[in-house]
C-alpha cells in the first residue's frame, strides 16, 4: 500500500472511498492519518471530544481484509468518520454539553449512524457542541470551547461547530450534524465547508434527543457536512428514507437532479433590503457569484423574492422554534419564560419577547400557527414555479470573535462597524426552516482577513438532489474548499 500524506486528509469522501475500493488506500492507514492529525491539531481546535481508537482500528482492519477479498459493505466502505455529540453512537458520549449528562453513553446507534455504518463507514469519535445545542458558538462545561480552524479566536459556529471544525481541519472523512436554527448551515459557512439541511422529515431523527424515546422534533433535521459538494448527494442518498417501522407503508423517491450545468439555471438572489444587515464582504461575494452564474448561462434575478411578509415570517419562525425547543427546558426555566412573556408590551417584536412568547404559547395557539406556516409554504411553492433556487446569506458576518462572557440574549455582533443584535441572524435560518425546504451551503470566497464566506442555496420542497447538484455546480465555478493553515498554538 503506498504511503499517504496529509493532503489526502482533505479529499472528498467519494474520492477516499473510491481509492479504498481500488486498493490504493487502506482504511486503517486513513484512520491512522486522522488519529495523528487529531493528536497534533485537536488540542488547539477542540473539535473532537471523544475517540474510540481501539474499536475503530479493529473495524478498519476488517474493512481492509474485506477489500482484499473483493467485498465491500457499501459506498462508504472503510471511511473513518466522526459524529456530532448529540447524535447517538453506541458506547460513546451523548451529552448535549449538559453537565448532568456528563459521562453518559448511548446504548444504541441513531438511525443515521446505523445507515452510514451499513454503507461501510467507521465511527471513531464524537465532536463538540454548545450547551444544549443552543448557540452559534460551541462551548460547554464538559468539553470546553471549540475554535475555528481558520482563526482560533473565532467561533466555528453551532451547534454542529465541532463537526464542521473537524471536517475543515481534515480530522475525519465527513460528519453528520443536525439543524433546527442553522446548526448545519451556520458552521459550514464559518468553517468554509459544505453542509446540507434536507427537506423536513426525509431523514430519521431517531437517536437525536436527550431521552431514548424522543419523538421527531418540529423544524429539526439531520444532514451531512463535507469538504466537497459532491459528497452531499452521496451522503443524503445513504441517510434519507423511512425508518424500519415505516417501510411497510412508504418509500422515499426524491426527484432526480434537474440540472447538469449552470446553463439554463434560474436563480434568484434575495434583495439586499430583506433581512438583517449583512457584512459588505458577504454582499460582495454574493454579487460576484451572480455575475459568475450569468457568465455560464444562468438566468439570475436580483429583485425576486417569495410573496411573504418577511418580518412576520421571522416572528413565526421564532414562535415555532421556541415552541419546539421548550420541551428541553427545565420546569423552572419554562415557568420563568411564561412569567416574562406576560410582561412584554403587546408591540414588542424583539428577540426576547418573541422567544418567550413562543415558549409560553398554549398548544391551541401553537396549532393556530399551522395556518400561517401553510401560507408561507404555499408562497414559496409559487415562487419556485419560476426559479430553481434562491440564493441568500447564511449569517450576517463571517466567523465572529468568541463572546462567551454574555448570555446570547444580550450579545451584539459587529456588522460593517455597527453593533447589531446577535440573534437577528436567525432570520437566515428561518427562511428554509419554516416551510421545511432543502438548503445547502457551499463556500464562495473569503473576506479580507481570510475568513470563509458561504452561500445558502434554498430549493423547492423535496428538490434535495437538485439543491445538492446546484451546490456542486457553483463549487465548480467559484472558490471551493481550501484547507486552513493550522496552528497548534
Amino acid at each position: 500500500m503506498p504511503k499517504i500524506n496529509d493532503a489526502l486528509a482533505f479529499a472528498s469522501a467519494r474520492r477516499l472511498a473510491r481509492r479504498i475500493r481500488q486498493r490504493k488506500l487502506g482504511s486503517r492507514d486513513l484512520l491512522e492519518l486522522y488519529l495523528e492529525r487529531v493528536e497534533r491539531w485537536n488540542p488547539a481546535i477542540n473539535a473532537v471530544v471523544h475517540i474510540d481508537a481501539d474499536r475503530a482500528r479493529i473495524a478498519c482492519d476488517r474493512a481492509d481484509q474485506e477489500t482484499r477479498e473483493g467485498r465491500y459493505r457499501g459506498l462508504l466502505h472503510g471511511l473513518p468518520v466522526t459524529v456530532k455529540d448529540a447524535i447517538d453512537v453506541a458506547g460513546m458520549p451523548s451529552t448535549w454539553g449538559l453537565p448532568d449528562r456528563a459521562g453518559t453513553a448511548a446504548r444504541q446507534d441513531a438511525e443515521v449512524v446505523r445507515r452510514v455504518r451499513a454503507a461501510g463507514a467507521i465511527v471513531f469519535g464524537k465532536t463538540n457542541v454548545p450547551t444544549g445545542l443552543a448557540d452559534w458558538q460551541t462551548d460547554n462545561p464538559i468539553f470546553g470551547r471549540c475554535n475555528n480552524p481558520y482563526a482560533l479566536d473565532r467561533s466555528p459556529g453551532g451547534s454542529s461547530g465541532g463537526a464542521a471544525a473537524a471536517v475543515a481541519a481534515g480530522l475525519a472523512a465527513f460528519e453528520i450534524g443536525s439543524d433546527i436554527g442553522g446548526s448545519i448551515r451556520n458552521p459550514a459557512h464559518y468553517c468554509g465547508i459544505c453542509g446540507m439541511k434536507p427537506s423536513y422529515g426525509i431523514v430519521p431523527q431517531d437517536g437525536h434527543g436527550t431521552v431514548p424515546s424522543y419523538p421527531p422534533q418540529d423544524l429539526n433535521v439531520l444532514g451531512p457536512l463535507s469538504r466537497h459538494a459532491e459528497d452531499l448527494e452521496l451522503l443524503l442518498g445513504i441517510i434519507a428514507g423511512p425508518t424500519a417501522g415505516e417501510r411497510m407503508a412508504w418509500q422515499l423517491s426524491l426527484p432526480s437532479a434537474r440540472l447538469s450545468s449552470l446553463d439554463g439555471m434560474r436563480a434568484a438572489i434575495l434583495p439586499r433590503h430583506v433581512g438583517p444587515l449583512v457584512d459588505e464582504a458577504i454582499d460582495a461575494a454574493i454579487a460576484r457569484l451572480g455575475g459568475t452564474l450569468q457568465r455560464y448561462g444562468a438566468f439570475v434575478a436580483t429583485g425576486a423574492a417569495p410573496a411573504i411578509d418577511f418580518n412576520e415570517a421571522h416572528a413565526l419562525y421564532l414562535a415555532l422554534l421556541r415552541g419546539a425547543t421548550s420541551v428541553g427546558l427545565s420546569d423552572q426555566a419554562f415557568e420563568a419564560a411564561v412569567i416574562r412573556a406576560c410582561d412584554y408590551p403587546a408591540d414588542d417584536a424583539g428577540y426576547r419577547a418573541l422567544s418567550d412568547r413562543g415558549v409560553a404559547r398554549s398548544h391551541r395557539d401553537w396549532l393556530k400557527l399551522g395556518s400561517s406556516r401553510h401560507a408561507v409554504a404555499a408562497a414559496w411553492a409559487r415562487f419556485f414555479e419560476d426559479f430553481d433556487c434562491l440564493l441568500c446569506p447564511v449569517a450576517s458576518t463571517p466567523a465572529f470573535l468568541h463572546d462567551l462572557e454574555r448570555p446570547r440574549e444580550e450579545r451584539l455582533i459587529n456588522v460593517n462597524g455597527t453593533p447589531q443584535d446577535y440573534n437577528a441572524q436567525l432570520f437566515w435560518a428561518g427562511l428554509a426552516s419554516v416551510p421545511g425546504l432543502p438548503s445547502a451551503v457551499v463556500p464562495i470566497g473569503r473576506d479580507e482577513e481570510g475568513l470563509p464566506i458561504g452561500i445558502q442555496i434554498i430549493g423547492p420542497l423535496y428538490s434535495d438532489l437538485s439543491v445538492a447538484r446546484i451546490a456542486r455546480l457553483i463549487e465548480d465555478k467559484t472558490r471551493a474548499f481550501e484547507p486552513p493553515i493550522l496552528s497548534d498554538e
